[in-house]
């Protein structure tokens, strides 16, 4: 069946180039079917090498969620290491940060002694 053989060469093209590719430089399918027609002689339809290319990439939808919290309510609390260069000495800043959700504020402070 041409669908099989597409899925074929589709899944190799996938694996080799578009995984690893930024997400702006990857093939669209337009670019797929005219690679396959180009490099391998295809002669099935546009609507098939669509088809195939579906099932290889999941289409994503960003998805906003909004929260809500009353103002005292809660607060998000975070901490986390990290090393600067300070001239010519590599130094270990432990950093700390707060956040009130509801007013968007954040303390954020910076020590280079955790002692």
């Amino acid at each position: 069946m041409i669908a099989d053989q597409v899925k074929g060469l589709v899944a190799k093209h996938f694996d080799i180039e578009d995984e690893e590719a930024p997400r702006k430089q990857r093939r669209t399918r337009k670019k797929i079917f005219q690679d396959l027609v180009d490099q391998y002689d295809y002669e099935g339809s546009y609507s098939t090498v669509k088809k195939v290319v579906r099932e290889f990439k999941p289409i994503y939808k960003e998805t906003f969620v909004p929260r809500y919290h009353a103002p005292g309510e809660y607060g998000e609390f975070d901490f986390g290491e990290l090393y600067i260069d300070i001239g010519e000495m590599r130094t270990k800043v432990y950093l700390h940060a707060y956040q009130l959700p509801y007013s968007l504020n954040a303390i954020i402070n910076s020590i280079a002694s955790a002692g």
